[in-house]
């Protein structure tokens, strides 16, 4: 008995899982990317805040289409908010991140 026919049927009807499914992993990676490139600018930002230097300019030049920026010194602490909108290849994902420093 020949299964070859069954075989490609099967193969047709997974393919655009198996291919969804890659570009979701693709997705989440570059969101993933994007997260920790945030958070990188923001330690180096907190540093920049504790030399007096200007902080949302380092911010605007590091992070592209930046939401908005929050920066609040409470005692002492600094606390950096960033919020963006990451568009990416399913849906537009929030990403708000706080560091204190």
């Amino acid at each position: 008995m020949n299964n070859k026919g069954q075989t490609l049927v099967l193969f047709i009807i997974l393919i655009p899982i198996i291919i969804t499914l890659f570009v979701f992993v693709i997705d989440i990676g570059f969101l993933y990317i994007e997260k920790r490139n945030i958070e990188n600018v923001m330690d180096r930002g907190i540093e920049y805040y504790k030399e007096n230097k200007d902080v949302e300019n380092y911010i605007n030049k590091n992070i592209d289409d930046v939401d908005s920026i929050d920066i609040e010194n409470n005692n002492g602490v600094v606390e950096i908010t960033i919020k963006k909108v990451k568009k990416g290849i399913f849906k537009n994902y929030d990403i708000e991140i706080t560091k204190k420093g």
